[in-house]
């Protein structure tokens, strides 16, 4: 049986006829030839509206979380469905403080077993940043999200796993999600958005060359190309950090640990005394993942790579070449 998507837009009366029914300012519908249900709306900062529901008219499965994106008079702006071969669906959706989305509802395609809370975090454009599902081994669903004050989360729901009878309130408080930083769209350059940081967060640089030298200044940070994000590992080739010649293109010394990541990047140009590439030195402890280190000098020691009095230093899956130094290098 068809089931058509049905908005219905009021206006209420003012206080003075209260007692009056709203009129109807416009009515819209929005499907394909299957099945399309609406479950939650809400309105958005620029006017119009985001609808969360569930569809087999679009996308690839049974039913597929369905997110429609409307502008004031009902006109779709975009649609996007999220969903495996099985049955997903979403039951609550609100706007978040970054303009974005969060829907939950529940899920049959991902997590532990055949009807798990699903979670899902949008941009403004209805594109997942990320996903999160919860039980699943017994079925679980949400039927509410509201995003707190902290930017954390509370979802209500219904699980059979928890609590006293075959179906239970259920209740989950999440923490705010790690904070990410994105380069240039928020900061023009690596730098500004490390020193608008704070620890776990992650600045998430765009494909480009950035003529500059970072330092972590003592911070529990990941920065990262898209590799972090895609496993594509052509943005280690087309995100270039450029020490442009003037010191070295990235720096440790403030007694970083190893909750600072540098991931995914070409790290290149750079000319100092000692590590040319990569200058490290004092109680430090990091992790190099994936990186390209080229074509960095040093007059007296490390072209690559120099350290001193470290603590411990993870270098994964990275290439040193075409570096050069006086003394001693990491080539």
């Amino acid at each position: 049986m068809k089931i058509i998507l049905f908005i219905l837009m009021i206006i209420m009366g003012s206080l003075l006829s209260a007692q009056t029914p709203p009129d109807t300012l416009w009515t819209k519908t929005f499907g394909g030839i299957d099945s399309d249900e609406a479950y939650s709306v809400q309105q958005t900062i620029d006017g119009g509206y985001i609808i969360a529901g569930r569809t087999t008219s679009y996308g690839s499965g049974s039913y597929d979380a369905y997110l429609i994106k409307i502008d004031s008079i009902g006109d779709t702006l975009w649609t996007k469905t999220f969903g495996g071969i099985d049955f997903d669906e979403v039951f609550s959706v609100q706007q978040t403080t970054d303009e974005g989305y969060i829907v939950t509802g529940n899920t049959s395609s991902y997590g532990l077993g055949d009807n798990g809370l699903l979670l899902i975090k949008t941009d403004e454009n209805g594109n997942e940043e990320w996903y999160q599902t919860y039980d699943g081994s017994i079925p679980a669903y949400a039927e509410s999200i509201q995003q707190t004050t902290d930017e954390g989360y509370i979802i209500a729901g219904v699980t059979n796993n928890y609590g006293a009878g075959s179906n239970d309130f259920w209740l989950i408080r999440l923490k705010p999600a790690d904070h990410i930083i994105h380069i240039p769209s928020e900061y023009p350059t690596i730098q500004e958005g490390i020193n608008a940081s704070t620890n776990a967060d992650t600045v998430l640089v765009q494909p480009g060359t950035f003529a500059e030298n970072i330092n972590f200044n003592g911070k529990g940070i990941t920065v990262a190309s898209l590799y972090l994000t895609t496993q594509d590992t052509t943005y280690i080739s087309q995100t270039i950090i450029d020490g442009n010649s003037s010191g070295s293109v990235v720096t440790f010394e403030s007694g970083e640990d190893s909750t600072a990541v540098l991931c995914g990047f070409t790290i290149t140009n750079g000319l100092n005394d000692n590590g040319g590439g990569i200058y490290i030195n004092g109680n430090v402890s990091f992790i190099l993942m994936n990186c390209s280190v080229n074509n960095n000098y040093a007059n007296d020691n490390g072209g690559g790579l120099w350290a001193m009095n470290v603590s411990n230093i993870l270098i994964r899956n990275s290439i040193f070449h075409h570096n050069t130094s006086v003394w001693d290098a990491q080539q």
